[in-house]
Formats: C-alpha cells, structure tokens, sequence
C-alpha cells in the first residue's frame, strides 16, 4: 500500500486527514530554509501566475464546491468548501504531509484548541487525559462520513486543476499523485497506540515517553493526538 499510487477513494478523506494540523504540537519543531521558501510560495499563491492563459486558481472554488458538495453531509466538510483557494490549499498539504511536516500553514480554519489535557496518578506516571481525544471527533467523524464512490469521481474531475496548482507550488519534476502517494503511506504507517499513552516533560511542554512515537514527524503526531479510538475510526 505505501509505495502504490493512491487509490481514488482514497484522495477526499485524505484531505480530511491532512486537515487535522493545527491541534498544537507537544514538542517544537524548527523551520527549515526550505520550509520558509515553501510557506513564501504559499502566501504568493493568490496571486495569478504571470502570463497565464488560463484563469487563476482562485477562480475554481465554485467548481471545486460543486464537485465535492455531495461527497459527504458533514457540517466540517460544508465549512471546509467554503473556503477559498481549495485547489492550493490541497496540494499544499499534500507537499507538507509528505514530507513530514505539519500542514497548520494551509489549513488552519480546521485547528484544533491548542490546549491538550494530562492526568496524573498520585503514584503513576503521566499520561494523556482521554478527554483530549475528543477534540478530533468531529474530524472522525466527517471522514467517516464520506462517499467514496463520489470522492473517486471528483478527484477524477478536479484532477487537471490538482495538477496546475501542483506545477505551482510542488518541487519540479514531481507530480502530485507521487507527493500524495507519500503522504498516504506516511499516515497508513502511524501505529495506533494500545492502552495509556505515557507522557515525559520536555523543557516547558511534553513529550510521548515512548520513544517511537516521539520520534514521528509533526504531521504524524497531528493523527496520533486524535487518540486509539478515533484512529481506528479513521482507517
């Protein structure tokens, strides 16, 4: 499955699962150059390519809306196709998912509280309250809401938008399927925890005493703090 081109009815609940980021990390991350030249383009990205013949990208959200409208009935997916920029929004979280990273920057309408719980025993460690899974429900629950079927034929209708946006914002000489492909495997790799999550100070904020989680990438994380139950919702 990881190293496979994705499966069509894969693509829309992906998008969902790109779009937990935002739900407040338990240890930093620091930028990279990369990163920054990434989030430059991003923040460019509204602005139409110079000389282009075809609209801007922008200009494909009411197609992109009534494409997608039918594919789930979910209050979360009704407020993510009312945003703007669909199309790079996407492919953008696509690239940064992909290479680990958090995918907050392009869609931050979909954030989580950034507080996260802990419990601690008088005479135990600390773990993870599970009330703080509960902040990804909502998420949980559009993905598990979503027609497959329709989600196969609108990634098949939006595919030559998916892939302007991707000449635009994605690495050259790279495709978007690819890019997407990696960042499903990525996610399909996290292992859902069993039983109390540990938690270990870490400077001022916690980190997963369990070092193989710890040691996931920020995009990762962002599926692990939707907690065992969710997760298995999920996939």
């Amino acid at each position: 499955m990881a190293a496979a081109a994705p499966r069509r009815g894969w693509v829309t609940p992906v998008l969902l699962l790109l779009a937990i980021g935002g739900g407040g990390g338990v240890v930093a991350h620091p930028t990279s150059t990369g990163n920054h030249r990434r989030r430059r383009r991003l923040a460019d990205a509204g602005e139409p390519d110079a000389g282009a013949v075809e609209p801007p990208l922008q200009d494909s959200d009411p197609q992109v809306r009534n494409q997608l409208a039918g594919v789930s009935g979910d209050p979360l997916w009704k407020a993510w196709l009312e945003q703007t920029d669909l199309v790079r929004r996407f492919a953008a979280a696509v690239q940064q998912v992909a290479d680990g990273e958090s995918p907050r920057a392009s869609v931050p309408f979909l954030a989580r509280p950034a507080r996260s719980w802990q419990r601690r025993r008088s005479a135990g460690p600390t773990t993870i309250d599970p009330r703080s899974y509960a902040r990804y429900d909502g998420v949980a629950r559009c993905i598990a809401s979503i027609d497959a079927a329709k989600a196969a034929a609108g990634y098949r209708a939006l595919q030559p938008l998916m892939d302007r946006a991707w000449r635009e914002l994605g690495p050259p000489g790279t495709k978007i399927d690819g890019a997407l492909a990696r960042a499903i495997a990525r996610l399909v790799a996290v292992p859902v925890p069993k039983g109390e999550v540990e938690l270990v100070p870490k400077g001022a904020l916690w980190a997963f005493k369990d070092e193989a989680l710890e040691q996931r990438t920020a995009a990762e994380k962002h599926l692990l703090r939707m907690g065992p139950d969710n997760m298995q919702r999920v996939r």
